[in-house]
């Protein structure tokens, strides 16, 4: 066992240390083509020739380049189904551009681990269909391949996962009044998204006083009162909870809630 100097002067580095930076530092995506650089491996067909734009690939961390207009011919000698595929072998240390092909369905490809075997990585960049007269592409396929995106895009992307799982848990909304019954204010809490257990209630008692609960009061059919000091008197705000329900009202008729918050 010892220290191994990497990124120092004369020091030996091998493919292997870059490609595990590599591979770490995206977001350890196997395979993909990385976003923004050139043509992004563009693919188009004419007769029975595919051709690719320029671009960059990254396999468990090792880079590969395809110059513009690289092509591959497809012999049209019968009907199949094929990928082209970038076909990179750690055991024989070669790379290729090649073609697998199948009478029915799809070829099956070798995808080994490359970040903890010395193996083959066959990373498909375009699939087609051929007969003894035509040549298609799926463009579905082209479009959905595998992206390596720069650290600021995995990093916007993980904010806003973020944002969306706090707004999937953690919310406010006004709950208007469904109207008086008699003297009460009726409040349907139903509509409100997830437990109401788990969430906080603010009442306003026009300007006269303001009460913040936990929704755990509201259990079942419900009553309970909460005292308020108002110009030297004290008065009480009821409520009462069944069904999803609430009804508040003050010991005070003249005394009305104008406006009911629920927090999760």
């Amino acid at each position: 066992m010892a220290l191994r100097k990497i990124t120092f002067d004369g020091a030996t580095v091998s493919s292997k240390d870059d490609a595990d930076i590599n591979y770490h530092l995206f977001n350890l995506i196997p395979a993909g083509i990385i976003k923004g650089l050139g043509n992004e491996v563009s693919v188009s067909a004419g007769n029975n020739t595919i051709t690719f734009g320029s671009g960059y690939i990254q396999i468990y961390g090792r880079r590969i380049y395809v110059e513009s207009n690289t092509q591959i011919n497809i012999s049209l000698d019968g009907t199949r189904n094929g990928y082209v595929i970038v076909d990179l072998n750690l055991t024989q240390n070669t790379l290729d551009l090649t073609k697998k092909e199948t009478t029915s369905g799809w070829p099956s490809l070798t995808q080994n681990n490359l970040a903890n075997s010395v193996g083959r990585y066959e990373f498909p960049i375009a699939k087609y269909s051929k007969t003894t007269t035509s040549l298609s592409l799926d463009t579905s396929f082209t479009n959905s391949r595998p992206k390596i995106k720069t650290i600021d895009e995995i990093i916007n992307e993980k904010n806003q996962d973020v944002y969306t799982w706090v707004n999937g848990r953690y919310s406010n909304a006004v709950i208007p009044s469904v109207g008086p019954t008699s003297s009460f204010m009726k409040y349907d809490l139903s509509s409100f998204p997830g437990n109401i257990m788990d969430c906080l209630i603010h009442v306003r008692l026009g300007k006269i006083a303001t009460f913040t609960f936990s929704g755990r009061h509201l259990l079942g059919a419900s009553m309970q009162s909460l005292p308020y000091l108002y110009v030297g008197t004290n008065y009480f705000l009821t409520i009462e909870y069944t069904g999803s329900q609430m009804y508040l009202y003050s010991n005070n008729s003249n005394h009305t809630v104008s406006t009911v918050e629920v927090f999760r």
